[in-house]
C-alpha cells in the first residue's frame, strides 16, 4: 500500500517583480539565472526556467518529470511561490515517502478542496497503483467544479515518463491527461553538472542550513560529477565536516562550533556521513 507525508504550506513570498502573472529572472552567480529556489547556468535547464516563468500565473494542471534528486520538489515548490498563485495555501502530498496511507491523503485534498483555493503538489505519482489510480480520477471529477470561488491548481510529479507508462499499460492515461495540461521535464544533473554548485550554494544559502552557507562548494568533493542533488549534497556535507575536523586535530568540540552545530549535532551527521576519528 503506498503511503503519503502530508505538508501543508502557506503562500511563499513573491519573487522578482510580477506582471500579469509572470515572473522576472533574478541575477544569481555570474552567468546565470535564477527563478524562485532553481538557479541555472546550462542552457537546458534554462528553457525549464523559462517555461516556469510562464506558467506562474497559470490555471493549468502541470506535470513536472525528472529522475531522482534532479530539483522536481525545488521546481514544484518554486510554481506555488510565482505570480498570482503565491497568495493561497498548498497542500502538499509525497506518495514515495513515510506517513500516513493513502486514503488519509484523499480525505486531506477533499478538505482542502472545501476549504480554500490554492494550489495541490502530488509528488511521485507514478507510485500510485491501478486502483489509486482510479480513485485519484474519481477525486479529481468529483473536486473539479468550481463552487463559491473555490479553485485548485494542480502540480504532480513523476520520477518515469508517465507517456511511457501508459503506453506500457501501468499507468491510466485519462489520468495522465488530468495530470499534464502543461509538461515540465528536469534534465539530471549528469547532463548540466555547471549546475550543481550553484543549486547546492542556492540551498544553503536559503536554508542556512547547519550552518553549511558560510562554505564554498568543494570541487574534490565530488570527483565523477553524481547527477543527483541529494548525493551532491551529501559528498559535500561529507568533505565540509571532514576539513573542519581535520583543522583542529578532530577536537569535535572545536569543530562543531566552527561548523555552528552543537557537539551532539555534528556527532550524529559524523555517523550518518560515515566520518569517523583515525586511529592513532
Amino acid at each position: 500500500m503506498e503511503s503519503t507525508t502530508i505538508r501543508r504550506g502557506g503562500p511563499g513570498p513573491e519573487i522578482g517583480e510580477a506582471r500579469d502573472g509572470r515572473e522576472t529572472w533574478r541575477a544569481a552567480a555570474p552567468g546565470s539565472v535564477r527563478l524562485g529556489r532553481l538557479v541555472a547556468v546550462s542552457q537546458p535547464m534554462r528553457q525549464v526556467l523559462s517555461q516556469m516563468a510562464a506558467l506562474a500565473g497559470s490555471d493549468l494542471p502541470i506535470l513536472i518529470e525528472g529522475g531522482p534528486g534532479t530539483g522536481k520538489t525545488l521546481a514544484a515548490l518554486t510554481l506555488c511561490e510565482l505570480g498570482l498563485w503565491a497568495r493561497f495555501p498548498r497542500l502538499e502530498i509525497d506518495l514515495a515517502g513515510p506517513g500516513s496511507p493513502f486514503d488519509e491523503g484523499i480525505h486531506e485534498i477533499r478538505s482542502f478542496a472545501r476549504r480554500s483555493r490554492g494550489t495541490l503538489v502530488i509528488e511521485s505519482v507514478e507510485m500510485l497503483s491501478s486502483d489509486r489510480q482510479r480513485t485519484l480520477v474519481h477525486l479529481l471529477d468529483e473536486i473539479a467544479p468550481v463552487e463559491h470561488g473555490t479553485r485548485l491548481r494542480l502540480i504532480s510529479t513523476s520520477r518515469r515518463e508517465l507517456h511511457a507508462e501508459v503506453a506500457r499499460g501501468r499507468f491510466r492515461a485519462d489520468l495522465y491527461y488530468r495530470l499534464r495540461g502543461a509538461l515540465l521535464r528536469i534534465p539530471s544533473f549528469a547532463e548540466r553538472p555547471e549546475d550543481l554548485p550553484l543549486q547546492f550554494a542556492q540551498l544553503t544559502e536559503e536554508t542556512g542550513r547547519d550552518g553549511f552557507a558560510r562554505y564554498e562548494p568543494s570541487p574534490a568533493a565530488s570527483p565523477d560529477a553524481p547527477g543527483d542533488l541529494r548525493e551532491y549534497r551529501r559528498r559535500q556535507e561529507r568533505a565540509l565536516v571532514l576539513e573542519a575536523l581535520e583543522g583542529v586535530r578532530w577536537n569535535v568540540s572545536a569543530a562543531a562550533r566552527g561548523l555552528g552545530l552543537s557537539r551532539v549535532g555534528l556527532s550524529k551527521k559524523m555517523k550518518v556521513l560515515g566520518l569517523t576519528r583515525p586511529a592513532v
